[in-house]
């Protein structure tokens, strides 16, 4: 819902990425994990979730890592490129959800709302680590507030579209109800209907916050690559 409008920043190849930064937990493997459950069944729910804790502290150690070493262009790259892998990851969630209304298969949505939102923490985790670094390594508080705001965009942007998510498939449920009624009563219906038009307007209107956003990072790296000239 608008998010195919945001600058992916994949569109600048004036300087190679660092191989490293490439692969830098931009993916998560899921299927992985959903192959080792009947291994993890007899394994309380806080078990698991302290096992995820650890996972990800780990990930974030590595993250630390790997950005440790990088100039101040490569860490916006970096940045660039996770934004690109969050549309990617939008436009999934956005396939799976005109899927379930298409179909009427409400069972999918669960899994699909666990992958996706997997992936946004990876992707969030990266670009936080990047922050991280800029501030309190690099001292440059001015980066690092610009990527707080995204970030801060980025989670009411997710809000948002779930949201939307849910009233849509409201709004399908309740036309099917209403062909199946003698009434001819279309107010929960509009209500819906004016809903679904709130929220997506204000999808558009965080897309276009994030873009400005990512407008003056690209700037920023322009520079950057400048002086390093």
């Amino acid at each position: 819902a608008g998010s195919s409008h945001e600058h992916s920043g994949s569109e600048c190849h004036c300087h190679e990425v660092p191989q490293e930064s490439r692969s830098m937990g931009q993916t998560l493997d899921l299927t992985s994990s959903a192959t080792k459950q009947d291994a993890k069944e007899e394994k309380t729910t806080e078990e698991q979730h302290e096992e995820m804790r650890n996972q990800r502290k780990e990930r974030q150690q590595e993250l630390q890592t790997r950005l440790a070493s990088m100039s101040i262009r490569e860490l916006l790259y970096s940045v660039l490129e996770a934004q690109s892998e969050r549309v990617a990851t939008y436009r999934e969630f956005d396939k799976g959800l005109q899927s379930v209304l298409e179909t009427g298969n409400l069972t999918t949505y669960p899994a699909l709302c666990v992958n996706v939102t997997a992936s946004f923490a990876v992707l969030s985790d990266t670009i936080n680590a990047i922050r991280s670094i800029l501030e309190q390594k690099r001292n440059r508080t001015d980066l690092a507030e610009h990527i707080r705001t995204l970030q801060k965009y980025e989670q009411e942007k997710l809000n948002l579209t779930a949201a939307l998510h849910l009233e849509q498939m409201r709004k399908q449920n309740e036309t099917a109800m209403q062909r199946n009624k003698d009434n001819d009563d279309k107010r929960v219906s509009y209500l819906l209907s004016e809903s679904v038009e709130s929220l997506s307007s204000q999808v558009a209107k965080c897309v276009e916050s994030i873009n400005e956003v990512l407008e003056e990072i690209r700037c920023v790296r322009m520079e950057e690559m400048m002086q390093e000239e």
